[in-house]
């Protein structure tokens, strides 16, 4: 496994893979623009890793988690582990999840 990097981060974005490119990456850049450092699941982990084990370390050294929920989301156990895993810190030392809704009004037939 990669050595997890002990170097604290800003951000970790928690969402399902079919969203990385239409969401995850467009909204890490533009986190990363406004200086903030942000968590990438394809920059950290490679063949072989175990996810629990990643996804244990980019919630462990990360102040935030940004929670890109959507229909794929909520659908897949993965992004709902790390979701649960974001409430129980939340709930034990009170770090923030910060939760945008892409595309939501479209799917909820608001314009």
């Amino acid at each position: 496994m990669a050595a997890p990097t002990s170097k604290m981060r800003d951000m970790f974005i928690s969402h399902a893979s079919e969203d990385k490119g239409a969401v995850e990456r467009p909204l890490a850049e533009l986190l990363k623009r406004h200086q903030l450092t942000v968590r990438l699941d394809s920059d950290e982990l490679t063949m072989g890793d175990r996810l629990s084990e990643g996804m244990n370390a980019g919630l462990a050294h990360r102040r935030f988690g940004v929670v890109m929920g959507s229909p794929s989301f909520s659908s897949k156990s993965w992004p709902r582990l790390e979701l649960d895993r974001l409430l129980t810190r939340e709930l034990q030392q009170g770090r923030a999840i910060l939760p945008p809704w892409p595309n939501i009004d479209q799917q909820l037939g608001h314009h």
